[in-house]
């Protein structure tokens, strides 16, 4: 059995199919879930080494390539599958917050519980921005949102955020109501079902509706409400949920910063729908809240490996309360929470099975009131079920261990880590017909990937052989600084395609680097398509202000043509406000743009 994944370097990563319980919709009485008391404050500021992989979709169901999802001071764009990864990076334990962002697009968000050290997953769906409805700001207005739902805009409320201004002109409203009731809802819903109430404590939400709303000016320049003034906003109220649904509600929206829901206000039940007052705009959430306690348990098949990607569906048998849902990580683990005295039923969909799929009935648990471990459980695959195995192998040949894997087969997109031997295997459940699967190897260290094209069958086991992680080159900076009196090196990278990279050629070539939380630049002289031994020219970086450096050679051992790679190295000693005589040492290879 794998045992869980240590760090593994770069903020580039290894990912593969981890969970976190997402925490879906609930819908219980008032009464069900007492407050929480107000001593169990929100914390989250334990920290943790963790990978993180997951997939954007859109509503339907489709990857989004091109999405930029980012977390803490790491970024990177979804590839065609929608796929994004980030490996072995440090991030908060108790609640990870990942941002997805696209023009024409809601922002989408997921706040996940983290399992340390190991892998973990997420699916996020994005929603597209519909058309908008268009009210004049002096005179104020009535929207209607096309997928439920009001908003009542008060005249001469509306301002400019940026010089906090009033704003006069015409206001596009951009506004969706998400379903509380919906089979979407644990993709869609921003973060997680958790939330910081009034009193500073954390709390687990039963949601009765959310909407997302934004306003843009003339200008295409976001807008608030201010000058004091509230909006009413309307969440209609499915029928299966209002005999449970409480008089009121308190009402949260959601902080991007802490990607948790935080209490402001409330709302009332009227005529089908609750109905609220709000002091300015983002995602807003009806819901009731009540502590929750952690839960975690390991899925393993009948020869005790785990198994990789599997949807975990706890379904409850008490309290008027939805399905919880997780996928299982390389480990088979998954992590996450459940309301206090809850029963619930733990089902699972096997690997490479859709989700709506009939899931298998494992055991039931009670939640009571302190953390729920069920440990070890056996499950088994279908009857027949299809495999693929493999190795993946550096651009040398070399075996590489714990080396991320993808397996892409029509739309399911699966992930593992290969073995101290160098070797992976993945199960697919439901497969009905011969179709062709792309594997795809990453070498983490050298930021390479590289893909085979396999057959399978169903019912039959396909050897993949050796799978090259070599031939799609990432654009990289690298650099270390050892500042006296310290003797341990300071170590920076900035890896595509979290990082952005450009290159000109002026009498010097000129390279320069950055993404989120850095910037570096330097220059070199000499003719271009020239390797060999160049003199450096110039260098700076965003960490200080550089004011001079010691003559040094860059070492070229590429220069090739326009859309190649550029490639080297070079040691500095460099004076600046922080620096006094620091040693840096740097390498790169990037693409030629001139």
């Amino acid at each position: 059995m794998k045992t869980p994944l240590l760090k593994i370097g770069t903020t580039l990563g290894m990912f593969l199919i981890a969970l976190v319980l997402v925490l879906n919709s609930c819908k219980k009485d008032s009464s069900d879930l007492p407050r929480q008391n107000p001593t169990n404050q929100w914390d989250n500021s334990e920290m943790t080494n963790a990978t993180f992989v997951g997939q954007v979709i859109k509503e339907d169901g489709s990857a989004l390539e091109g999405a930029v999802v980012s977390t803490g001071s790491h970024q990177i764009t979804t590839d065609a599958d929608g796929f994004f990864y980030f490996s072995d990076i440090n991030t908060p334990k108790n609640a990870t917050s990942i941002k997805v962002e696209k023009t024409g697009y809601f922002k989408a968000f997921k706040t996940l519980r983290v399992i340390a050290n190991e892998d973990n997953q997420t699916k996020i769906m994005i929603m597209e921005l519909p058309t908008p409805v268009s009210f004049d700001a002096s005179l104020g207005g009535s929207v209607t949102i096309s997928t439920g739902g009001s908003i009542e805009f008060p005249r001469d409320a509306i301002i400019d955020p940026v010089t906090n201004l009033p704003y006069n002109g015409s206001v596009d409203v951009y506004a969706k109501w998400i379903d509380p009731s919906g089979a979407d809802l644990g993709l869609l819903t921003p973060g997680a079902l958790r939330g910081i109430n009034e009193d500073g404590a954390e709390e687990g939400l039963t949601t009765y509706g959310m909407q997302a709303v934004e306003l843009v000016g003339d200008a295409g320049q976001s807008l608030q409400l201010g000058n004091g003034q509230k909006a009413e906003i309307t969440f209609p109220l499915p029928s299966s949920l209002s005999g449970s649904a409480p008089a009121t509600v308190p009402l949260w929206h959601f902080d991007e910063t802490n990607g948790m829901w935080v209490e402001e206000g409330e709302a009332t039940k009227m005529n089908g729908s609750y109905v609220g007052s709000v002091s300015h705009f983002s995602f807003w959430n009806c819901d009731y809240g009540g502590p929750v306690v952690n839960f975690t348990c390991q899925l393993v098949d009948g020869s005790n490996n785990p198994v990789v990607g599997a949807l975990v569906r706890l379904t409850p048998t008490t309290l008027n309360l939805s399905p919880r849902t997780a996928y299982t990580n390389s480990n088979g683990n998954v992590i996450g929470a459940v309301p206090v005295n809850a029963t619930f039923d733990v089902e699972y969909v096997p690997t490479g099975c859709n989700q709506n799929s009939a899931a298998t009935f494992l055991q039931t648990f009670s939640s009571v009131t302190s953390n729920i471990n069920l440990g070890t459980i056996i499950v088994s695959n279908s009857t027949n079920p299809t495999l693929v195995s493999g190795t993946v192998e550096d651009c040398s040949n070399v075996l590489l261990v714990n080396a991320l894997v993808k397996l892409k087969v029509g739309s399911t997109v699966l992930s593992t880590t290969t073995d101290a031997a160098g070797t992976f295997s993945f199960t697919l459940n439901c497969l009905s017909a011969a179709t062709s699967a792309v594997i795809t190897g990453y070498d983490i260290t050298n930021a390479v990937n590289g893909s085979s094209t396999v057959s399978l069958v169903p019912s039959t086991t396909t050897n993949a052989g050796a799978v090259a992680a070599c031939g799609t080159q990432n654009d990289f900076i690298t650099w270390d600084v050892t500042n006296p009196p310290a003797t341990t090196p300071t170590t920076y990278s900035i890896v595509e395609p979290a990082g952005s990279f450009t290159q000109y050629y002026q009498l010097e070539t000129d390279i320069n680097g950055s993404d989120n939380s850095m910037i570096i630049g330097f220059s070199f002289n000499g003719p271009q398509t020239v390797a060999g031994i160049h003199n450096l020219m110039r260098y700076q970086n965003s960490t200080d202000s550089i004011t001079s450096f010691t003559p040094a050679v860059v070492n070229l051992t590429a220069y090739g043509a326009i859309g190649a790679k550029i490639a080297g190295s070079f040691s500095t000693n460099v004076t600046g406000a922080v620096y006094s005589g620091a040693t840096v040492n740097c390498s790169f290879r990037v693409t030629r743009q001139q």
